[in-house]
């Protein structure tokens, strides 16, 4: 088995071009947007490649942004009163995405990559003590199960007909 990574993208040592996952959209964000834009610093894209290689190919990849939520957009089960009247900071899986041949697989790459990102996160939260959760807006209706698996739990808020996801992010 092939030993992976988990790096930033960079533009000369990854490999986009014929990356697919089966979604349009996620892989033309990869393909056209993904280093633009964190060049602009609006979000980071890390990228899962074979370790042995120079110019990798990307196998698998998420991306991470910043965004605000209102209490009112919480999951019903958390108590409203709690939280500030003004827009609370949240971090935001924006894009996750893994090519149709490492899709389940016994790698189980997704997982991988969700992990990675949800501990990233709270990584980020813990050192600047800012944000209460990690945000999903899954696209497909089967990666509204897959990110359900792992904790995730429908927000008050939509996204293209489907419930934004809301992960809490512990600070301890």
């Amino acid at each position: 088995m092939v030993k992976l990574v988990i790096e930033p993208l960079q533009k000369t040592r990854h490999s986009r071009t014929q990356f697919d996952c089966g979604l349009t959209p996620v892989n033309d964000f990869l393909k056209k947007a993904a280093r633009r834009q964190m060049d602009l610093r609006v979000n980071h894209t890390w990228v899962a490649v074979a370790q042995t290689e120079e110019a990798a190919p990307v196998l698998a990849f998420f991306t991470l942004t910043q965004c605000t939520v209102s209490r009112t957009e919480l999951p019903s089960d958390l108590p409203v009163t709690q939280w500030p009247r003004y827009p609370l900071p949240v971090l935001k899986l924006a894009w996750l995405g893994v090519h149709k041949t490492h899709q389940r697989t016994a790698q189980r790459m997704g997982e991988l990559m969700l992990v990675d990102a949800i501990n990233r996160s709270t990584a980020m939260v813990r050192s600047t003590g800012l944000g209460i959760a990690l945000l999903v807006d899954p696209l497909p209706e089967q990666s509204e199960h897959f990110f359900l698996k792992y904790g995730f739990q429908a927000m008050q808020r939509a996204f293209r007909e489907r419930a934004t996801l809301f992960l809490p992010l512990r600070q301890a």
